[in-house]
């Protein structure tokens, strides 16, 4: 019984994560729009640069996100078939 909320406790934790990447994807699109729209000197300078790196981090943290998610299914997976 305790393992089997454990289970819904892990899913529902995925979920919250699937909808965090969702919300995160989105201004993580608008702001490399934002950037994509800068004038090219403006990318070139050192706020340019700033921010690219931001763009690069922000995207690295969407494929730990990514990774979370898996790994609570994964994890649920794994403990649903030890039940049954």
């Amino acid at each position: 019984k305790e393992l089997h909320a454990l289970i819904d406790r892990l899913r529902a934790a995925a979920d919250e994560a699937s909808n965090i990447y969702t919300d995160f994807s989105i201004t993580v699109d608008e702001e490399r729009e934002a950037f994509d729209n800068m004038p090219e000197s403006l990318q070139q300078s050192e706020k340019g640069e700033a921010a690219s790196e931001g763009l690069n981090t922000l995207d690295s943290a969407l494929d730990m996100l990514d990774t979370v998610m898996d790994d609570l299914n994964q994890i649920a997976d794994n403990i649903q078939e030890t039940l049954d």
